[in-house]
């Protein structure tokens, strides 16, 4: 726990923080830690989101490689803080609660600070405080509402295991979290467990991690059919917090001679190309999405900042990022907007608070359309 007086010492990096803004108006650095794992398809998003955003807000963007190692993200933030030559902001999100020790560093050394995906969370959350506040240089947070995800994807996967004729016996859910850690996993299972208490003619068979990994949830899958083969309520519903995962679960199933979309459903999170694939072909029952541009909004956030429009001054140091679903009736509009993957043609400075003359931000899917077809 850092004292009173260490968060004071802080507090004087404000000085600094002025003229590291002053600084970077026109074409300033940031440096973001990307936590994920190589060939994992939401930190791949949020990456390129962001860096599409980046070059059309005139932001030069370098990116560092954590390969989901809690360690390597901690260490990596450590030695941006500790460079002679700093970039004028730091992205890091809080994945397996790494980030504790380098927004204190950052602190202490002047350096702008913004979380996505993942906020700092109880006790690392207590400890430094609101943004703002304790540490000048935590600019905010954007996050996704990660409760309301896990709540909306059960309902929506236990609806369509309904509409696909369930056993008269209940529904059975497998359901496949991310791992135990990180807050965007354990937020969503209890948006889930929230959910199952309003359904019941559904039963949580069994709930695994898959450590965020499709190739592990179609393992542990696999074993469950094994087991469920013998059980008296079969799994008829996959639950997945991610899309990987729940692609994953699917193979599973369809290798032991399911019906995949009809004698069992699934429901994602990503908005993944292939999910979405999925979707529009009845593999999948819905994919809840659009978080993977928390990155694109951050560099909207981080122009405003550098411009002298502080994003929090409506109240938006902590933002949430909308997730919306993404069902069969919509699948055909999302890949003929945003299937090529090309992202920059979207008009990010439609989104800015002085480029784009709003008052407030507004990430919505609707927003994000209109801005793409402008483009």
């Amino acid at each position: 726990m850092i004292s009173r007086r260490s968060l004071a010492a802080l507090a004087l990096g404000a000085p600094a923080l002025l003229r590291h803004r002053a600084r970077a108006s026109s074409r300033p650095h940031v440096t973001f830690i990307n936590p994920g794992r190589k060939g994992e398809t939401f930190w791949i998003m949020a990456e390129q989101t962001m860096a599409a955003a980046a070059s059309a807000l005139s932001i030069e963007l370098e990116v560092l490689q954590a390969d989901r190692s809690r360690h390597r993200m901690r260490d990596l933030g450590l030695s941006v803080a500790a460079r002679a030559t700093r970039p004028d902001a730091l992205v890091i999100a809080n994945e397996e609660q790494s980030a504790r020790e380098v927004v204190l560093a950052a602190g202490k050394a002047g350096l702008p600070t913004l979380l996505v995906v993942t906020d700092l969370a109880g006790a690392d959350a207590e400890e430094i405080g609101a943004p703002r506040t304790r540490l000048p240089t935590l600019l905010g947070s954007i996050t996704p509402d990660n409760v309301a995800a896990g709540r909306v994807l059960a309902g929506a996967v236990l609806d369509a295991a309904r509409g696909a004729g369930a056993p008269a016996s209940g529904i059975g859910l497998l359901a496949i979290a991310g791992d135990q850690i990180t807050s965007s996993s354990l937020d969503r299972v209890e948006g889930l467990k929230a959910a199952l208490k309003d359904a019941p003619d559904a039963v949580l068979s069994r709930l695994v991690y898959g450590n965020w990994s499709g190739d592990e949830a179609k393992t542990l899958t696999m074993r469950h059919l094994d087991w469920a083969r013998r059980s008296a309520l079969p799994p008829s519903a996959v639950w997945a917090a991610s899309d990987a995962m729940a692609l994953g679960a699917a193979s599973a199933f369809a290798e032991a001679g399911w019906q995949v979309g009809r004698q069992a459903v699934f429901g994602g999170v990503n908005w993944s190309r292939e999910a979405v694939e999925a979707v529009a072909e009845g593999r999948m029952a819905v994919t809840l999405g659009g978080h993977f541009l928390s990155g694109a909004w951050a560099m909207v956030m981080l122009r405003d900042h550098f411009d002298g429009q502080g994003f929090e001054q409506d109240g938006s140091a902590r933002l949430r990022a909308p997730l919306s679903p993404i069902s069969r009736d919509s699948a055909g509009s999302y890949l003929e907007a945003f299937g090529s993957g090309d992202w920059s043609r979207i008009d990010y400075h439609r989104f800015c608070r002085g480029l784009g003359g709003r008052e407030r931000y507004d990430f919505s899917l609707a927003a994000l359309l209109s801005a793409a077809n402008a483009s």
